[in-house]
């Protein structure tokens, strides 16, 4: 998975990498077998054996640096990528599915992961120069001694299979380790998203902190379990090669004819192999966490993909040119499942229609359906049964994009942007305006496009959101609970002005609302009970007297 990751950034670049390595690793085994050479010789070297030293040294370095820089800039590129491919993926991704995976998942796979990959550059490359001077080193044992480079190929073949046996565990482990830093994560953002109650409550707080510390020591244990393992392949390593030098010295002269300086010379062999096998060592589990991160950055991928595959991007607007008129829900309905099946919560089936213009109330009391009604009717969530159409058009997903572009909302879960993204001339008189009017002139301004500071009160916030989706100015306003926060002054201007404002502007607005002393402000007040449709109160005029008023009013 990481050379594939790695070679969609400069295909063929590998060979260069490794070609690159290999030139380093002979010439480092080179610059050995020279220096080797001359200690051993009874001879002064000459000048052209450290010119060859010299040249040695040079082009290990070139070849070192060049594979080091090429694996860190293909490893670099590939995570930019790919972190520029989630974001798109997450922007495109079904909310569905986007709660399904989690904050916890996708700010581990981006942070941990993709961390793990970025330091892997150096182990690589230095493992590939290590294993080019390994091969080097072999070969000038096989010169020195075939006895002994039959019995160092035979311990290098148990240690493979060793090593094999073991990988499993290895990326097991390593798997389990990422599990709990995503649990980790979660558990944190517990903590942030939950600060209040938290703090509000003594039995929760230790709760938590308790679960968070079962879950910091198993993270604990899994990146110590990995750690040893990885050590334990070091030290077998050095402990085989320690074996072969007392084979070299110990064991072959038993069973063959060796002179000193053969075996000072297979000693020397040996020791050359030390270096570039703890390179190889080193880079091994260093690959494997690689490998392993890049195969959870891409599994993330696909599944933001999965989630995206139902969504169409702006591909047909059959409303191009033409005003909003009627919204109509035919017995529409949103299950939800969870993972074995099991129905967890509905809304529906729900009938009924919202002309332009009109404002309507979604009541009822807490867990009734009103926020994920909301959320169908923006098709956050894709309806499950039923249709909902737009001057009758249905809804489908060819069309999904276009039908959303006509709608801003202030869910009570508002994210408040640092800058007004999409939003042209945010620096306009009507901006300044709204500001005076929502009294946050003197809190914030925008300088350069960026909000001063967004550093406000809940109540100002929601009104700072309420400044944006006015200047969106789209035909259909979806406001969850926006007042909830407001003092009664804003509170009583939201519904007797604001919304009236918008209705004579020919806008539509949807909103969830438990204030029953301004219940008379809607055209319709739908109450829920259970994800059900209790009753729905109108307060409407006549379809025929509301266009005999409104073409009296053009008059």
């Amino acid at each position: 998975m990481l050379i594939e990751l790695v070679n969609k950034e400069e295909p063929g670049s590998w060979v260069r990498i490794i070609v690159a390595a290999a030139i380093s690793g002979m010439a480092n085994a080179a610059t050995l077998a020279l220096v080797n050479s001359a200690a051993r010789s009874s001879e002064q070297a000459g000048m052209a054996t450290f010119a060859l030293f010299l040249a040695a040294v040079v082009a290990f370095l070139l070849g070192l640096r060049y594979s080091v820089g090429r694996t860190s800039r293909n490893i670099e590129s590939a995570l930019c990528r790919m972190r520029i491919e989630l974001a798109n993926w997450i922007r495109r991704a079904e909310l569905l599915g986007l709660e399904q995976i989690g904050t916890a998942e996708i700010y581990e796979r981006l942070t941990e992961q993709t961390s793990i990959l970025s330091s892997s550059a150096w182990p690589l490359a230095l493992g590939l120069q290590g294993a080019v001077m390994l091969a080097c080193t072999i070969f000038y044992l096989a010169v020195v001694s075939l006895n002994l480079l039959l019995i160092t190929l035979g311990v290098y073949a148990l240690a493979a299979l060793y090593h094999v046996n073991r990988q499993p565990r290895m990326r097991r482990i390593l798997h389990d380790a990422a599990g709990t830093r995503m649990r980790l994560f979660g558990l944190l953002n517990d903590f942030i998203d939950g600060f209040k109650e938290v703090r509000l409550r003594t039995q929760r707080s230790d709760a938590l902190h308790a679960e968070f510390g079962r879950v910091a020591t198993s993270l604990k244990d899994t990146t110590v379990a990995s750690n040893l393992l990885s050590q334990e392949n070091f030290v077998f390593g050095q402990v085989l090669q320690l074996s072969l030098m007392g084979a070299a010295v110990f064991v072959l002269p038993q069973f063959t004819e060796t002179d000193t300086h053969a075996t000072m010379a297979s000693i020397s062999a040996l020791l050359l192999i030390l270096a570039p096998l703890s390179h190889v060592l080193y880079a091994v589990p260093a690959y494997e966490r690689a490998d392993l991160a890049a195969e959870n950055i891409v599994q993330l991928q696909q599944r933001l993909q999965e989630s995206a595959s139902k969504e169409t991007t702006l591909t047909t607007d059959a409303w191009a040119g033409q005003p909003f008129s009627e919204m109509r829900l035919s017995e529409l309905e949103f299950r939800r499942l969870d993972a074995n099946g099991q129905e967890v919560f509905a809304v529906g089936p729900i009938s009924l229609t919202i002309r332009a213009g009109e404002i309507v109330f979604l009541v009822g009391g807490n867990g009734s359906g009103k926020t994920t009604l909301l959320r169908t009717i923006t098709t956050l969530y894709p309806p499950t049964a039923g249709t909902l159409s737009i001057n009758g058009v249905t809804i489908l997903p060819h069309n999904r994009q276009a039908y959303r572009e006509m709608i801003t909302a202030i869910f009570s879960d508002f994210h408040l942007f640092r800058k007004l993204y999409g939003i042209a001339n945010g620096s306009s008189a009507e901006l300044r305006s709204l500001l005076e009017k929502f009294q946050l002139s003197q809190k914030t301004q925008l300088i350069d496009d960026e909000w001063k500071t967004i550093d406000l009160s809940t109540g100002q916030r929601k009104r700072l959101a309420m400044v944006t989706a006015l200047l969106e100015d789209r035909p259909i306003y979806v406001f969850d609970e926006w007042a909830a926060d407001q003092d009664p002054e804003f509170r009583q201007y939201f519904y007797e002005v604001l919304l009236q404002d918008l209705k004579g502007r020919g806008k539509t607005v949807i909103a969830i609302s438990h204030d029953d002393r301004y219940f008379s402000c809607a055209d319709q007040v739908v109450t829920l009970d259970y994800g059900k449709l209790s009753s729905i109160k109108s307060h409407r005029l006549p379809k025929a007297v509301d266009i005999a008023l409104a073409d009296a009013a053009k008059m």
